[in-house]
């Protein structure tokens, strides 16, 4: 057996940790939203390049963490990668003053999952490319690395660590014993994560993803703990699987579907507009009825929650101060630790 036929043994060499650093920048977004109080950010990457699918956290796009809902798209937009005189751009101040930003529209969001999918609406810029998902999630004691936007100058700031365990993470909201907030197989990690670096992909050296950053420990008193916590790529792979066929409906069942995903999602005028198309496609006669219904209920509370905005403050299940420029921090139990979202 000569040399060549050791190497097709072996399989491909992982990448080098500057080429994994690359397929980060490449396949990663800085997304902004403008919130009541200002601004909040987050992180995101490319999922899928013809469709223009980039994903990120449900809470980096949400009002605050605790919402059920999203905010309108005209308050979402994202940055990508650019550079100047053959430097890359990675200071903030910069990006905000002379980058391009991009809009994108909510295609749809996971509460439980905490992940969102986000459409750009115009092309991609030059040399992005999207993330592969790795075929299985990865093991205790691999080595990862993420990119993110954290708090502070600078951006697409890399980090590795060591995955801890993988393990179904299952957590209830405070004070509602029956009430589960997220569910989802979760990747725990010593990887440093701080505000903004939400969304954010984590890869393995192959330059796979195999997990979405979601939220970190913080002690009582303030300090950090390197007890971070992403969401596993089979995570992700199920939800884009859910999402890709709300693309391109084409049949009155297609469109009947997606609106009520939407009314679920309390997404009620784009509800409507399904139920309408549902209709015009020519329903079966003997699903008409539920569809009337169904539009009659998406309109109803369409008015029930423009009411309700106009008299309250949005819909939370507990709202919690903004840090500085990034998600919104929140305390899950009265214990030593708690943990907040990035």
């Amino acid at each position: 057996m000569d040399s060549n036929d050791l190497a097709v043994l072996r399989g491909p060499a992982p990448l080098s940790r500057h080429q994994i650093v690359e397929r980060l920048r490449h396949a990663s977004a800085w997304v902004i939203v403008s919130i009541e109080q200002g601004q909040k950010w987050g992180t995101a990457w490319l999922a899928d390049g013809p469709e223009r699918l980039l994903v990120t956290n449900h809470h980096v796009v949400a009002p605050t963490d605790l919402s059920l809902l999203v905010l309108p798209d005209a308050k979402i937009k994202v940055l990508f990668p650019e550079s100047r005189d053959g430097r890359p751009v990675n200071e903030k101040e910069v990006a905000l003053k002379d980058g391009k930003t991009y809009q994108v529209r909510v295609v749809d969001f996971d509460l439980l999952r905490d992940l969102a999918v986000l459409q750009l609406v115009s092309n991609l810029p030059q040399g992005t490319e999207p993330l592969p998902l790795a075929r299985e999630s990865c093991e205790q004691g691999d080595i990862v690395h993420s990119l993110g936007n954290p708090v502070g100058d600078a951006l697409w700031v890399y980090n590795s660590g060591t995955v801890r365990q993988v393990y179904l993470k299952n957590q209830k909201i405070p004070g509602f014993k029956n009430l589960t907030r997220m569910r989802y197989q979760c990747v725990e990690t010593q990887s440093p994560l701080n505000p903004g670096d939400s969304g954010g992909p984590v890869i393995n050296d192959d330059g796979e993803l195999i997990a979405v950053n979601e939220s970190r420990t913080i002690s009582e008193n303030g300090v950090i703990s390197l007890q971070s916590f992403a969401i596993d790529v089979s995570e992700v792979r199920a939800y884009l699987d859910e999402v890709r066929p709300m693309l391109h409906p084409r049949s009155a069942a297609d469109f009947e579907r997606r609106g009520l995903r939407y009314i679920a999602k309390g997404r009620y005028s784009e509800a409507i507009s399904d139920f309408d198309e549902t209709m015009k496609r020519g329903s079966p006669v003997e699903a008409r009825s539920n569809v009337l219904l169904n539009r009659a209920r998406a309109y109803a509370l369409r008015a029930d929650a423009l009411r309700y905005a106009e008299s309250e403050p949005p819909l939370v299940l507990n709202p919690a101060a903004p840090t500085r420029g990034g998600s919104t921090a929140r305390s899950f139990a009265p214990t030593a630790t708690r943990e907040s979202r990035t």
